[in-house]
Parts: C-alpha cells; sequence; structure tokens
C-alpha cells in the first residue's frame, strides 16, 4: 500500500475495518484506502485523542460569551474520563 500506513493499536485492525459502512466512501490518488474509518471512536482508538474547550479568545468574535458554556464544558466532562494535569497551558486552556 502506498501512503499513510495501517497503524495498528495492539495489532486490532478495528479503525480499518469494512463491515458495510464505508460502501460509497473513496479516497483519491495515491492515498491509502485506510484513511477512512468508519469505525466507532475511528482513530482516536489507535492514534490517542485531545479534547479541550475552546479558548476565551475565539468568543471575542461570537455572539455568546465563553461563560455561557462553562456549565456545558463541565458536564461533558463529568461523563469523559480524562487526565489533566495545571500546567504552563492552563493560563490559557484552564482546567474545568
Amino acid at each position: 500500500m502506498r501512503g499513510l500506513p495501517e497503524k495498528r493499536s495492539f495489532g486490532s485492525d478495528f479503525p480499518f475495518r469494512n463491515v458495510g459502512q464505508l460502501t460509497g466512501l473513496t479516497s483519491s490518488r495515491d492515498v491509502n484506502p485506510s484513511v477512512l474509518s468508519g469505525a466507532y471512536g475511528g482513530f482516536s482508538k489507535v492514534w490517542g485523542v485531545q479534547v479541550i474547550p475552546f479558548s476565551a479568545a475565539v468568543f471575542d468574535s461570537w455572539a455568546m460569551p465563553v461563560v455561557e458554556f462553562e456549565w456545558h464544558y463541565k458536564e461533558i466532562l463529568r461523563h469523559l474520563p480524562y487526565a489533566a494535569e495545571d500546567d504552563d497551558l492552563a493560563e490559557l486552556f484552564p482546567l474545568r
């Protein structure tokens, strides 16, 4: 295969399996068809994932202030297991 190689987690091809959910989807040119994932959790199961709220500066151009989202961010984090630590980035991305 050319392009992006399959990165398997503990040998599992879970994110790359097609059990019908990818019907009609194709990759173009020399791209490895495995860049498409129809798996629940997709490539985050293999590559890992980062879930962070938008910084306060993003809301400067929005009609709603960041405080309107605080409750929602906290509610989401109640349902997600996560690891975090107070470090230099906490000023820009405060721990909730």
